[in-house]
């Protein structure tokens, strides 16, 4: 009987300290953390320094942000005008100018900085000689002078 008492008294007593330690395992403050850097440690108050990261990485969005705004802003401008159209466009300005000349087939893209141009080759109807080429903004549509944007002529 002595020997069943003990066992009961040693279990209740092993329970108790278990729940002690739990206890004092889920209560103490988890703020207070080591940390190994190299051959030292630090304390480190996770409740400070998670505010301090936050700006930190703000400042960090921030700068990839201002980043990423400045490769915008050196984006060419867009094509709106697809080949066919500057083709076209080309037709109507030599038809209205009836200079007698046609208007070739094939146009060639290109970019003088950061703007799109469609230049598109004139011929003499008679004896298919070149005439010149029809610089046509492949943003707006419009034809431009060659001279204007120093291009060889």
């Amino acid at each position: 009987m002595k020997n069943k008492n003990l066992i009961i008294i040693l279990v209740l007593f092993l329970f108790i300290v278990g729940v002690i330690s739990v206890y004092f395992i889920l209560n103490t403050n988890d703020n207070n953390v080591k940390e190994n850097i190299g051959n030292s440690t630090k304390n480190i108050n996770k409740s400070k320094n998670i505010t301090n990261d936050y700006k930190v990485n703000s400042n960090n969005n921030k700068a990839k942000n201002m980043k990423n705004n400045d490769k915008s802003q050196n984006k060419s401008e867009p094509i709106l005008i697809r080949k066919g159209q500057a083709i076209l466009k080309t037709k109507d300005i030599v038809n209205d100018l009836n200079l007698g000349e046609k208007v070739s087939k094939t146009s060639k893209l290109i970019s003088i900085g950061k703007k799109h141009y469609w230049v598109v080759s004139v011929y003499n109807k008679t004896n298919n000689l070149k005439t010149g080429d029809y610089y046509i903004n492949a943003k707006t549509g419009y034809s431009t002078d060659p001279a204007l944007l120093a291009v060889g002529v």
